[in-house]
């Protein structure tokens, strides 16, 4: 087998680019051959040595993500203007014609779900407590494999710094912040689930409180 040390920038690349390039039309097969790497590192399951593996195995998780992510806004861009406050509008609307103008894909068909539902964003959080889940276990994995026990790993400067009183020592900054940053993402979707579980039909205060956590999680991500 050819070894040889996992790219941290490569990673971080492909990553990126895989999440940026949701609404763009890439294929799956594509994004999996820019994957594709020369460098093997050793497998683990179950803590122990497995077999040698190929370091673009770890692209597939993020794959997933895009996919999740387009899913989500599948459910998302259904329109739901004519609802009123819970059931419809007197107003002579055409809301299909407004759905087509607005870039919606369909319109809501029941006003009561439409002025109550938030399903759409417990799925834009969940899809993205799964990419920080997914970075963090590959960050977790990563600052293993990069501890002079394993040594599978040398991380550049730019993404590590020195200890104030051992100058010589690279903590691995970027992958240690990754793997914290995913406890807030969860937190984001749990928040949103507490606050959704006892709601009745149609639209309460309550659903106010869906901005923050789609906020902070969006830019979390960004």
């Amino acid at each position: 087998f050819k070894t040889g040390f996992v790219n941290m920038k490569k990673i971080i690349a492909l990553i990126a680019l895989t999440l940026l390039l949701t609404a763009c039309g890439t294929t799956d097969s594509s994004l999996r051959e820019q994957g594709k790497s020369d460098a093997y590192v050793m497998g683990f399951h179950d803590g122990r040595h497995s077999g040698m593996k190929e370091e673009g195995n770890n692209f597939e998780h993020f794959i997933q993500d895009r996919q999740r992510f387009d899913e989500v806004r599948a459910h998302t861009a259904v329109l739901p203007l004519g609802s009123a406050a819970l059931a419809g509008t007197a107003f002579p609307i055409d809301r299909q014609f407004l759905a087509d103008e607005l870039g919606f894909d369909s319109v809501s068909a029941n006003s009561m779900d439409a002025v109550s539902d938030r399903d759409f964003v417990a799925d834009f959080l969940y899809a993205a407590a799964m990419v920080s889940l997914h970075l963090s276990r590959l960050s977790e994995q990563l600052i293993i494999f990069n501890s002079a026990e394993f040594g599978f790993v040398r991380l550049h400067d730019a993404y590590s710094t020195g200890s104030s009183i051992m100058p010589q020592k690279k903590n691995p900054d970027t992958l240690e912040l990754t793997r914290g940053k995913s406890g807030r993402l969860i937190g984001d979707l749990t928040g949103l689930l507490a606050t959704l579980k006892s709601l009745p039909s149609t639209y309460d205060k309550d659903l106010q409180e869906d901005k923050e956590p789609v906020f902070d999680a969006f830019d979390t991500l960004a």
